[in-house]
């Protein structure tokens, strides 16, 4: 294998990488990660649904009386 073959995979090896790791960041910021909270974007809306869910159950409740 000649070096210049070995300097094209590396730069592609390298390549790849940094685009792996710009797409890590898209997602993080995607998903509101950060490092200044423990929460993301998904939990959060997860735990908004619950309690959303759980005031509508009380305004059925309510409604039902």
């Amino acid at each position: 294998m000649s070096n210049e073959l070995k300097v094209t995979e590396l730069d592609q090896a390298m390549a790849e990488i940094k685009r792996q790791a710009a797409e890590i960041e898209r997602l993080k910021t995607r998903l509101e990660v950060s490092p200044d909270h423990p929460y993301d974007g998904i939990a959060s809306r997860d735990a908004t649904i619950k309690l959303q869910d759980e005031r509508i159950a009380g305004l059925k409740t309510d409604a039902s009386r």
